[in-house]
């Protein structure tokens, strides 16, 4: 029954004003339309018994089906959405029945007070100020009555009466109405709040997702690059207990190169993990960027005059400083030029300091002539444990990381790192780094 009722009470309208007036006349017109059809069956018992009196209640009779029949249009009107007509009706139905039912009583103030049924009504429907418009009309009702039926003028209490409830119910409707106002400001807040946060926990979800996925590869990859050296440690281990001592400064030699490739690779598993949790902050200054690169050349010298390369740093003069941390800077350069030198046979590797074009960010070029990289293989370089085919069919060890965690250190930095590179001719990394540090929360 209660599920019927509701049923019978909601609208579709979309604006929660016009919603909140379509429900709320949608209940005045029920709980009238229940009135008005049980006094139109009471009086309808009292003709049919021939009550005395029973003349009189034709025209209450009359009146009453017409106000049941109007009752019902409004209805109609309200449940297609056009709740402003359908409150208008509803008034001047209402107003009608008042005066049609016994004029006389109005003329002469006897039933002057259920005009401010309608008063109060408008002022909640329409606008708190048609209580005002309601008041007017009313009167005007009174005096046409008097006027009409020529009774004695006892209209003037009754007017002022009905203005002065109109006042009431202005200040009451205007009240409620802010209220109203405010409630919906703070519902739309708290909706736009459920709605940011429910967004940002999605988010969060799927990062978490991601992390866990990331996770689960990273320890796959660390698996499987670890078993290698391990596998060779334990091999020539044994076979070293096993051998002859002519044998023993060659298995002494893998035994050392292996366990400085598995000392590496858990030197950049470690690096990785700590920048990914961000446990290690980094030491932000004011750098000079050719000192950083100047550390990196000095380090990485020997090895490339050992191979017979030539190996240069062409500073650019009075360049600003950078908002960086050195060391973190040298390692990422240092994995640049390092495989700069590992992977070139012959020729030259460059490294250059320079103010790019737009004048925001430093660059740093390192460019080689060696075995470059294959197109297909550029889009992954920066993936962990991700070897180029060229180089991973060399005899060059590595980890894969490097430039991963290069990658990760130039990003830390507001920076970014680019790469041109050409089978047999060299390669040529860019790392720009930004004149203004950007900001973080």
């Amino acid at each position: 029954m209660l599920n019927q009722i509701m049923k019978i009470i909601d609208v579709t309208n979309t604006d929660p004003d016009d919603r909140r007036k379509a429900r709320l006349l949608n209940i005045l017109l029920l709980g009238m339309a229940v009135l008005a059809f049980v006094t139109v069956v009471l009086v309808a018992l009292l003709i049919i018994l021939k009550v005395d009196g029973w003349e009189n209640l034709v025209s209450v009779f009359w009146s009453g089906s017409l106000f049941l029949l109007g009752i019902v249009l409004v209805y109609v009107v309200n449940q297609h959405g056009y709740v402003f007509a359908a409150s208008i009706m509803f008034l001047l139905i209402i107003m009608v029945t008042f005066t049609l039912a016994n004029i006389r009583a109005i003329g002469n103030g006897a039933t002057q007070f259920y005009f401010v049924i309608p008063v109060l009504i408008a002022s909640v429907l329409i606008t708190p100020a048609s209580s005002f418009v309601l008041a007017a009309i009313n009167s005007a009702i009174f005096v046409v009555a008097a006027i009409v039926l020529k009774l004695e003028p006892d209209f003037y209490i009754g007017i002022f009466g009905m203005f002065a409830i109109a006042v009431v119910s202005w200040i009451s409707a205007r009240v409620l109405e802010n209220a109203l106002k405010d409630l919906r400001i703070i519902n739309q807040e708290l909706d736009h709040r459920v709605e940011k946060r429910t967004q940002e926990l999605a988010e969060a979800n799927e990062r978490l997702k991601g992390l866990d996925e990331l996770k689960s590869k990273f320890v796959s990859d660390v698996s499987h690059e670890l078993r290698t050296p391990i596998s060779n440690l334990s091999i020539y281990l044994e076979m070293l207990e096993d051998g002859d001592s002519r044998n023993t400064d060659r298995y002494l030699a893998v035994l050392r190169e292996e366990t400085s490739r598995l000392k590496k690779l858990v030197a950049d598993v470690l690096d990785l993990a700590r920048m990914e949790t961000e446990s290690v902050e980094p030491q932000l200054e004011w750098r000079n960027i050719n000192a950083i690169v100047d550390r990196v050349f000095v380090a990485n010298q020997l090895r490339a005059d050992v191979k017979g390369l030539t190996m240069r740093f062409l500073p650019a003069k009075d360049l600003p400083e950078v908002y960086a941390d050195s060391d973190q800077l040298v390692q990422a350069l240092n994995n640049l030029v390092g495989n700069s030198v590992n992977y070139t046979e012959k020729g030259q590797v460059v490294i250059r300091s320079l103010l790019d074009s737009g004048t925001t960010h430093i660059v740093v070029e390192v460019s080689d002539t060696g075995m470059g990289i294959a197109e297909q293989d550029i889009a992954h370089i920066f993936d962990r444990f991700y070897r180029g085919k060229r180089a991973g069919q060399s005899a060059i060890p590595g980890t894969g990381l490097g430039l991963a965690i290069t990658k990760e250190i130039i990003e830390r930095h507001g920076g970014e790192i680019l790469v041109k590179s050409k089978i047999g001719e060299g390669t040529i990394f860019s790392v720009h780094l930004p004149l203004e540090f950007p900001e973080t929360e």
